[in-house]
């Protein structure tokens, strides 16, 4: 039965890509209503980004998409979403993520696909951003993580098998329901080059088209890897790539495509991070597994708790492309409902 009252909804979901709210629609148990025909009235606050209201398990959802990707636009949002539905006390920001490929702390190796979740958010802004020439300026580590949300990561944590099984099961689900959009690309597809190795033309043939040994060209930006012959013997070698391979040929695809999940801080700036030496230095410098634009504009919202769930869509560096977005967005998406199903 449809709530009837705002005061019946109790959880926020925010969305800064129509993509990633995409994937999240895919595992409501029920849709209730959009923006376009409102279930309950309309607030003074609606006016934030689109919305749509539904349930997973026994949680009455709001899944907000922004008008636009940042920080100040997700701190907007939190604040109007929680006036217009005063029991919201927890958001869960969805979505998808630039990671670094191997965790620096622990040396866990992270693949496209796999799931960050936030046990803390680091603010940095972006000065100017170059390959070899990078500038730190940290604003603030932000409040530690309220107590529910500390309680449901050890919870998460402590039988870390289980939730990435039950996150595998939700993601199968996902497939089944738009299985073009959200096949898996194949392992193969997912490489990692050294932080020197840039995305730019290798032989200009005599034309100065603009790449530097300090960043490529517009022209170049917009390019595959393939296109501009970045060459895969210069693709570092990764265990875990590896054994998927050996999955894949195998047969065994579930498997295969099974996302790995990760607890740690998650980076969030003003700017896409486009530059492998800036991500390795800010993660030695603050320990930080990802990077995204929109979770310290909810975690500023004291109002609710705030946790961070984004799927690796890249790795944070010139090679950066759209291909595993929609991928990352549906781990995401399943890592949110197994969440809400375990602690339901």
């Amino acid at each position: 039965m449809a709530p009837q009252s705002r005061d019946d909804f109790t959880l926020g979901i925010i969305c800064a890509l129509q993509l990633e709210t995409n994937a999240v629609k895919l595992v409501l148990d029920e849709l209730y209503t959009t923006k376009e025909e409102p279930l309950l009235g309309k607030s003074d606050r609606d006016h934030t980004g689109s919305y749509l209201t539904g349930r997973i398990k026994n949680h009455n959802v709001v899944l907000v998409t922004l008008p636009r990707y940042a920080k100040k636009r997700a701190q907007i949002a939190a604040a109007d979403l929680v006036a217009s539905f005063p029991n919201i006390h927890l958001v869960f920001v969805v979505g998808i993520c630039g990671a670094l490929p191997t965790i620096l702390k622990t040396g866990e190796e992270v693949l496209m696909g796999d799931v960050i979740i936030s046990t803390s958010i680091v603010q940095y802004d972006l000065g100017a951003q170059f390959p070899h020439v990078y500038k730190i300026d940290m604003d603030r580590a932000l409040p530690g993580t309220a107590g529910d949300i500390v309680s449901l990561i050890k919870s998460l944590n402590g039988d870390k098998q289980g939730f990435e099984d039950h996150v595998a099961k939700c993601l199968t689900d996902i497939q089944r329901a738009e299985p073009k959009t959200y096949r898996f690309l194949g392992i193969d597809k997912d490489f990692v080059f050294p932080v020197d190795y840039l995305h730019l033309h290798r032989s200009s043939d005599g034309v100065d088209c603009g790449c530097t040994e300090t960043g490529a060209c517009d022209v170049a930006k917009k390019m595959k890897c393939r296109e501009l012959s970045c060459a895969r013997d210069m693709m570092l070698p990764r265990q875990r790539v590896e054994q998927k391979k050996r999955l894949e040929d195998g047969g065994k695809m579930e498997e295969a495509q099974k996302p790995a999940v990760y607890f740690g801080a998650i980076a969030c700036g003003n700017r896409v991070v486009k530059s492998g030496v800036f991500r390795d230095a800010l993660g030695e410098e603050v320990d930080i597994i990802a990077f995204e634009m929109e979770g310290s504009g909810v975690w500023e919202q004291s109002d609710v708790s705030c946790m961070v769930i984004k799927g690796a869509c890249d790795y944070a560096d010139s090679h950066k492309k759209k291909g595993w977005q929609n991928w990352a967005a549906a781990t995401a998406a399943a890592a949110c409902k197994a969440i809400l199903e375990l602690s339901s």
